[in-house]
């Protein structure tokens, strides 16, 4: 990881903030990776260092430590020693992640920017969402762009999408 000078901001644009088990402060940056904050000093972890990508939207980490990054040019492993990159091209359904989710089963949803899919340990499934009938704006073409997704207290999921609202599964 890369250590800035000591007065540097984090970045312009935070877009996803995460808290890991560690206790250690994660940002989402536009342009500078994934930041991390210990307490002490700030790190980043960017395509230098391996990272999918430098626009980082969101954040999951599993039962086992290892963190999930999710970003615009795909998804990335983060075991604390080396990253793993997911991809289309080796089976991520779609390469702008905007958020993920590590349900309590264990299963890591991810959301994007053409709709959702779920890695089962092997691979990626895509998890097509209804399309309901509601009138969109010319200007609309991110309907299929996942923007949030939650575990309620009964385990249902909610996904938030642009244009058409949310959905329960």
């Amino acid at each position: 990881p890369t250590i800035p000078p000591p007065a540097a901001q984090i970045d312009e644009y935070v877009v996803a903030a995460f808290e890991d088990s560690k206790g250690n402060l994660w940002f989402g940056t536009m342009m500078k990776g994934a930041a991390c904050w210990d307490g002490k000093t700030l790190t980043y972890l960017s395509e230098n260092d391996g990272l999918a990508g430098n626009t980082v939207t969101s954040f999951a980490e599993d039962k086992n430590g290892v963190l999930w990054i999710g970003t615009h040019s795909g998804l990335s492993r983060y075991d604390g020693l080396s990253i793993t990159n997911f991809t289309p091209k080796n089976g991520l359904c779609y390469e702008r992640v905007s958020h993920l989710l590590i349900d309590r089963n264990g299963r890591l949803w991810v959301g994007a920017w053409g709709g959702v899919c779920f890695f089962n340990g092997n691979g990626f499934t895509d998890f097509p969402l209804p399309v309901p009938e509601v009138e969109l704006q010319p200007y609309q073409n991110t309907m299929n762009w996942v923007t949030e997704i939650l575990e309620d207290r009964q385990g249902d999921i909610w996904f938030g999408r642009d244009g058409y609202g949310a959905c329960k599964y």
